[in-house]
């Protein structure tokens, strides 16, 4: 949003975790809140989430979710990735 000459951004992170057949096992719709306040446009976020999964997930297989939520604009935007935890065996000539 532009305001006198600023530009502001007030927004929300979400971070929620699923099992593999869709069941949420946790979650938190404000992890972490980024307010900015700027005399010119932002046109990136930068941001950490730190999850510590070995108190609330069991499973060796689980989804992350995590939603950027515009508070100004009322919209959101999310990606999801599954995780995998466990030793990964390096086949020979794969890359780091």
């Amino acid at each position: 949003m532009k305001s006198e000459g600023r530009y502001i951004i007030d927004c929300a992170v979400g971070l929620f975790i699923y099992d593999t057949s869709g069941k949420l096992i946790t979650g938190n719709e404000n992890t972490r809140k980024i307010n900015k306040v700027s005399r010119s446009p932002i046109l990136d976020l930068y941001f950490t989430v730190e999850l510590n999964i070995t108190k609330t997930v069991k499973q060796r297989s689980f989804i992350v979710k995590m939603v950027l939520n515009d508070r100004i604009k009322n919209k959101s935007a999310s990606s999801s990735h599954r995780v995998e935890l466990g030793s990964v065996s390096k086949k020979q000539g794969d890359s780091i």
